[in-house]
């Protein structure tokens, strides 16, 4: 398995400790989160996975982004996870917070909390029930003509 899978499905393992609801690869707007988290108080955290340091250096490049995370006009709350070690304190803007993971112990820590970017409420259900509910239908639609395509390949043989 990736490391990025690996730190993707203990992510979503730690974050459900804490209650809410995690959805992993979920569209904001033009970027997509790794992980987002809405928290039982309605937060909407964002996490980021990076698992190379030019990959979290090259995250900063990507057009606006982070002008717009920053702005807290896109979460309320921002983390990085990254593989233990990779990224030192000071790299880390301000407001965002660091998760690392351990790979010899599959366990994770938070090394520093993220700030409140904004109060603003972004859970809007009905449109997170709308993405959920397209992404529900492609995966049974796949699996529909992936047991079709067997079904055909069995009467062939």
């Amino acid at each position: 398995m990736r490391l990025a899978d690996k730190i993707k499905y203990k992510g979503m393992s730690f974050l459900s400790n804490s209650g809410g609801i995690i959805i992993p690869n979920f569209f904001v707007g033009a970027y997509e989160m790794d992980l987002c988290q809405i928290t039982r108080a309605g937060l909407m955290v964002e996490y980021e996975i990076k698992i190379s340091r030019s990959d979290f250096f090259n995250d900063f490049k990507k057009g606006n982004k982070h002008d717009v995370i920053k702005s807290g006009s896109r979460c309320n709350r921002f983390f990085f996870i990254t593989p233990r070690g990779l990224l030192n304190l000071n790299e880390i803007p301000p407001q965002y917070g660091l998760i690392e993971y351990d790979n010899q112990f599959n366990t994770m820590c938070i090394i520093k909390p993220a700030k409140i970017l904004s109060k603003i409420d972004f859970v809007n259900w009905r449109s997170i029930s709308f993405q959920l509910l397209s992404r529900s239908e492609n995966y049974r639609r796949k699996y529909k003509y992936e047991k079709y395509l067997n079904q055909q390949n069995n009467t062939n043989q």
